[in-house]
């Protein structure tokens, strides 16, 4: 609400024109977005990140109701796994950051390059519909009204892990910026994998390429964790040229880096109730969060707009496992590491222009986007070592003969996608009886491109009958020292298959029409229709001379409406219903086969999946008391078909498949309070302190096919 006091003239006044401009990075200005929007959403405001101690976007979905965060950057949404949301930056879908699950990892965005953070929960027309949990809209800043500089330092400790000792291998010198320099790359000169295969290649050259690896297998005792630590410096500057027109520029750097231990107990079950082994893992991770941000606007005048928006991230994740269990079928105790360093990279540029047609008052937006992520995994490393029963000698698990995944094993992999985008939106304004109403439509079109190759090597013991059985019992920086590879010591081995590698793509052209009517002021219904063709390849391999190919199509009508009955002007009731789907991702689909350390489990792709069709229904009553309050109260079941689901082929191998039906439905209970109630003083700090919270509760149900239910309980 503006005031506006005019003061008295005896003289005739013209025409008199207030402005004003909508403050979206508050929680005040959040909440009437909120409320005023025609679905159901919830979301946090840039000033609430400011004043918290989030570091990244993934920690900042955290206080948004009904939103958990998996592995500290996946997210969760109304128990739905991340497979089932959708990620945009500026109204454009982000990829999956992740090779081998389709998932973005939210911790790549600092939070201070975030103006709000948008969690939409029932589709419109005008929403891309691949979602179930929620279409989560990351929104960077825009330009400023007024010059600024902002430099933020911060620090943060734990009591799990900061100044506590942890185990860690060698590092690069640029792990600290979240990237390998290539210390832990292949050499140029490591041989090919068809050299390994040919019959050519000697035992002899496989010695020599052997020796040319880094020996980094060991594991070092670190004494101290430092404590997490975070720079920001923010920067934004305005230039007026006239009346209407205005140049902003915004720019932002960031970094952080956190370090922290995770304990975990995880129990094998091969048939039955009884674990057939247990583990104890000491997780240490060190996290390294590089961004920086570039915008700029131009006003041309009140009705045009034009904005340029670049964005970059870089994420490091360098991991230690180690482990301790026993397992009771080979009455073994097992002692087994892992190190795994990871770096994601993002470059984002976003052209886009927002413009009012004044004769007919249509307001016309429009975006073109190019997104570039990386991944690199380096040097992947897993051990193992057992202690067989009455003895008291460890010894290492070294296949014989043939290099393995799992025991002994290095993985390399690099992921390169490229997507472009563009979208257009036109609203047509016009009125009923003199309430005004609008029609929207729109399109919009994606091409992804994507890369993905790996290496996958092992050692093997060379000749079982001259090998020296004592080098096992060798701690595994020295097992595999240079004085050891040879003929009656350890070799190198390619284990690479054809299907380890792939390339895949996918377009995707859709448009909408969507009508959003008033009705006797009170009752607000937006519905209509989306239309997305999809169409997605992937090539591969699975042997030199067969190819493995996978072309999917389809063509759907997405229709959705949402109703909203104003009760008061501070209630509304809605109701929310909509059809959506879920498509396989490119890894879900390809035959590359991967081991997992974590679950001690190989992960295997299915070409035969299906896109899965869900419809979803929501009902929500929401009160908006006071500036910058709100109660809210929600209802919601959604019902799947044929959704895709981890299963388990055998005790070792898990692969994906379209499961019959699922259900899932819940409640969330959700409250802003400001503490102003509790004094009448203008100057009272209460005045100051705003109390949120929230609250859900959910359950779940898959119903599978009768022998896959029986596979899964036995599993």
């Amino acid at each position: 609400t503006i005031h506006v006091t005019l003061a008295k003239s005896s003289k005739g006044l013209g025409e008199v024109t207030v402005k004003a401009t909508l403050k979206k990075e508050n929680m005040n200005a959040l909440l009437v977005q909120q409320k005023n929007l025609s679905t159901i959403s919830n979301g946090i405001s840039a000033e609430t990140i400011r004043r918290s101690p989030d570091r990244s976007s993934a920690d900042v979905l955290k206080r948004i109701s009904g939103v958990s965060i998996m592995d500290g950057k996946f997210v969760v949404v109304r128990g739905l796994a991340d497979r089932y949301n959708l990620a945009t930056l500026n109204g454009a879908i982000l990829p999956s950051s992740e090779s081998d699950r389709k998932a973005f990892s939210f911790d790549m965005f600092p939070s201070n390059m975030l103006d709000q953070i948008v969690i939409v929960k029932a589709a419109t027309p005008d929403m891309p519909a691949e979602f179930a949990g929620a279409s989560i809209q990351l929104v960077t800043k825009d330009i400023p009204n007024e010059n600024f500089l902002q430099l933020q330092l911060g620090t943060g400790a734990n009591t799990q892990g900061t100044f506590g000792s942890y185990k860690d291998t060698k590092n690069s010198k640029t792990d600290w910026l979240g990237y390998d320099n290539k210390e832990r790359a292949l050499p140029a000169s490591f041989p090919s994998t068809d050299s390994f295969y040919s019959n050519t290649y000697t035992n002899a050259s496989k010695y020599e390429a052997s020796k040319t690896l880094t020996n980094s297998w060991g594991l070092n005792e670190v004494k101290s964790m430092l404590p997490n630590r975070n720079f920001q410096l923010s920067a934004g500057a305005s230039k007026s040229f006239s009346k209407d027109t205005r140049v902003g520029v915004i720019a932002s750097l960031s970094y952080n880096r956190g370090q922290r231990l995770q304990f975990v107990e995880r129990n094998e079950f091969e048939l039955g109730d009884i674990p057939t082994a247990t583990y104890k893992d000491t997780v240490a991770r060190d996290n390294v969060l590089l961004g920086a941000l570039f915008n700029v606007g131009l006003k041309v005048n009140a009705k045009n707009q034009i904005f340029w928006r670049n964005i970059f991230s870089m994420n490091g994740e360098d991991q230690t496992v180690t482990r301790e269990g026993n397992n009771e079928i080979t009455n073994q105790l097992i002692r087994a590491n892992s190190a795994t360093f990871s770096s994601n990279r993002l470059l984002g540029s976003q052209l886009s222009g927002e413009h009012m047609l004044t004769r007919h008052k249509l307001k016309f937006q429009w975006n073109a986007t190019l997104q570039d992520i990386h991944r690199v995994v380096p040097d992947s490393r897993r051990m193992f070592y057992v202690l067989d029963d009455g003895d008291s000698v460890w010894k290492a698990i070294v296949p014989i003969n043939r290099g393995s995944a799992i025991y002994a094993g290095r993985f390399f992999s690099d992921l390169h996608e490229k997507n472009s985008a563009a979208r257009m939106d036109l609203a047509i304004p016009f009125t009923i009886t003199g309430v005004a109403q609008t029609i929207k439509i729109g399109a919009y079109l994606q091409q992804k491109d994507r890369t993905f190759t790996s290496r996958i090597l092992g050692y093997a013991i060379s000749n079982a009958v001259k090998f020296k059985y004592d080098l096992l019992s060798l701690p595994q920086d020295q097992m595999f020292a240079n004085e050891h590879i040879g003929e009656q010591g350890f070799r190198i081995d390619d284990v690479t298959e054809p299907s380890n590698n792939y390339t895949a793509g996918s377009s995707l052209l859709s448009a909408y029409i969507m009508a959003d009517n008033k009705i006797l002021n009170k009752i607000r219904m937006v519905y209509g229709v989306r239309m997305e063709k999809f169409e997605q390849h992937l090539d591969s391999r699975i042997s030199k001379t067969e190819p493995y190919v996978v072309k999917k199509s389809n063509v759907d009508l997405l229709p959705s409406v949402n109703l909203t009955y104003a009760l008061n002007p501070k209630t509304n009731i809605r109701f929310c219903a909509s059809k959506t789907l879920s498509r396989p991702e490119f890894r879900e689909l390809a035959r590359f086969t991967y081991y997992d350390f974590t679950t001690n489990s190989v992960l295997l792709g299915n070409e035969d999946l299906t896109q899965t069709k869900i419809q979803n229904y929501d009902v929500k009553y929401e009160v908006y008391p006071g500036k910058g309050e709100m109660l809210s109260a929600s209802l919601f079941y959604k019902r799947f078909n044929a959704p895709i689901e981890q299963y388990v082929k055998s005790f070792r191998d898990r692969s994906f498949k379209n499961a019959g039906i699922a259900n899932t439905y819940g409640v969330e209970l959700e409250a802003v309070k400001k503490l102003s109630f509790l004094t009448s003083k203008d100057n009272s700090w209460f005045n100051y302190i705003t109390v949120f919270g929230n609250v859900a509760f959910m359950k779940s149900r898959i119903e599978f096919k009768a022998e896959e239910a029986r596979t899964n309980k036995a599993r």
